[in-house]
């Protein structure tokens, strides 16, 4: 991600650091801009931006991070909406009554609010931990609050883990045919995307799971430092 975000900061690498202040980092998202760019690709320059005036301020060489002060367009999607009750209902009978792995992979997403990439990135050996009637994934990623946070497996999934697991003891929980990691990308093309048009689920992205997670610790009234740090977000708001 870093990479790609310096193919448009790089313009900048030649600026002294006593030089640099907010356009300097304002410029290459403009121009993402008028090329048409998503803001989702703008927000990782400006993050790229953050990060470096942070060691610049670390190492005395700069006293404000310019690269906060960036102005993004407004977001050019629609927030995931959360799944229905309804919709729940049908996944539910995807995965017990016909035995649809993919509809269990996205259970999982639902009562565990992870990231659809952290799922992915799950090891069997490496981050399930089964200790009695505690189920648990330690794992995460992205901000500092999320990594290597514990995520609870609430007793309705373990079945769920079961089935995905199948016996093995290493290898990812989500497996491609040939029993390896899947990219982000390909999961969401190749099974993500044809299991909501099996089950109708209209409208539904990858992070629709994420957003149904909130809502049911919202209705359960998780207390919000608990919600928090199980979501991998480093405030409740």
């Amino acid at each position: 991600s870093h990479r790609t975000a310096w193919t448009y900061l790089s313009q900048c690498a030649t600026v002294p650091v006593p030089n640099i202040n907010r356009d300097t980092f304002q410029v290459p998202i403009d121009n993402m801009r008028e090329a048409g760019l998503k803001r989702e690709s703008m927000a990782k320059v400006r993050n790229l931006a953050s990060k470096l005036c942070q060691e610049a301020m670390g190492l005395g060489l700069m006293t404000v991070n310019y690269g906060q002060l960036v102005q993004l367009p407004k977001s050019d999607t629609e927030p995931a909406k959360p799944f229905s009750t309804e919709e729940i209902i049908r996944i539910w009978t995807a995965a017990e009554a016909v035995g649809d792995r993919d509809a269990m992979a996205l259970l999982v997403l639902i009562y565990t609010g992870m990231r659809p990439g952290e799922l992915l990135s799950v090891d069997i050996a490496e981050h399930l931990h089964i200790e009695g009637q505690y189920w648990y994934i330690r794992h995460g990623s992205k901000t500092d609050a999320g990594r290597n946070r514990i995520i609870p497996l609430p007793m309705i999934l373990h079945n769920v883990i079961n089935v995905l697991v199948d016996d093995r003891v290493t290898g990812p929980l989500i497996a491609t045919e040939q029993g390896g990691f899947w990219r982000l990308d390909n999961w969401r093309h190749r099974r993500f995307s044809p299991l909501v048009q099996r089950l109708s689920l209209q409208g539904a992205v990858p992070y629709s799971a994420r957003h149904t997670y909130a809502n049911l610790l919202k209705r359960r009234r998780i207390d919000p430092l608990v919600a928090k740090e199980v979501f991998g977000h480093s405030d409740y708001a």
